[in-house]
């Protein structure tokens, strides 16, 4: 078993309307003081973004987060009171057997601890926090549906052989309407395929999902299909390589 800590506003117009309350700053400078104790009383120095959700479009300065990024505890922080006050984007941080951050409800934020750990922790408080402690269960070793498949030559080769005509390739990289891409495979692309992504991660960092769609696939979708509407854009907007946001 783990500690979980759930922290929320002990304030319940801060509960309504989060980062609109007055109380809000109050709220938000008594839970960073919390996360930077429990951070400290853990031993944690990075913690790994992952089951990230993207239902806008990323802040410029959250440009670059994907699943598998580490970020240091203030960036960690950061990201907290931004999943708390409801603007995200939102996300698990985890130092694994040692620290589990995510949002819940109303402000609230969950943080799930080894019991050693929460034992340090008594005394905890905070006049604008409420703060209830539960007993979970543990996280799985490894998260079901991570992705260890290589975006290599030999994948290239595969997708090459079931192109007829236009291929359109899909990267999942976050769930959420704005978690993937879509990518125009030109020739030239096919003689250099790590152009398609320019990722700063590796294929298996960031736990992308790839899938391609090639004429002979879109032939087979049935033209009922809210999937094939919203593909059809995809096939007259996409005239040169590169990404485009899929269509909402």
């Amino acid at each position: 078993m783990t500690a979980e800590l759930v922290v929320s506003p002990s304030d319940q117009h801060v509960r309504v309307s989060l980062a609109e309350a007055l109380a809000w700053s109050a709220y938000a400078a008594d839970l960073r003081r919390l996360l930077g104790v429990v951070v400290e009383q853990c031993g944690v120095d990075r913690l790994e973004v992952t089951e990230l959700l993207v239902s806008q479009p990323l802040p410029v300065r959250y440009g670059g987060l994907r699943n598998g990024v580490q970020v240091n505890p203030v960036e960690a922080i950061n990201l907290a009171e931004r999943m708390a006050a409801g603007f995200g984007p939102y996300c698990r941080l985890v130092a694994p057997g040692r620290l589990r951050v995510e949002s819940g409800w109303d402000g609230a934020i969950h943080l799930s601890m080894d019991p050693a750990a929460a034992n340090s922790l008594t005394g905890l408080a905070g006049d604008s926090l409420f703060l209830e402690w539960r007993a979970s269960e543990p996280d799985p070793e490894e998260e079901l549906g991570r992705v260890d498949d290589v975006v290599d030559d030999e994948f290239w080769n595969s997708v090459r052989v079931a192109a007829d005509g236009l291929v359109l390739l899909c990267e999942r990289w976050a769930h959420g309407a704005h978690g993937c891409r879509w990518f125009r495979v030109t020739e030239g692309m096919w003689r250099g395929w790590h152009r398609v992504y320019g990722l700063a991660h590796s294929y298996v960092l960031s736990q992308t999902r790839t899938c391609g769609l090639t004429r002979a696939n879109w032939r087979r979708i049935s033209p009922r299909s809210k999937l094939r509407s919203r593909l059809a854009g995809l096939f007259t907007a996409l005239t040169r390589e590169g990404p485009t946001v899929f269509p909402k």
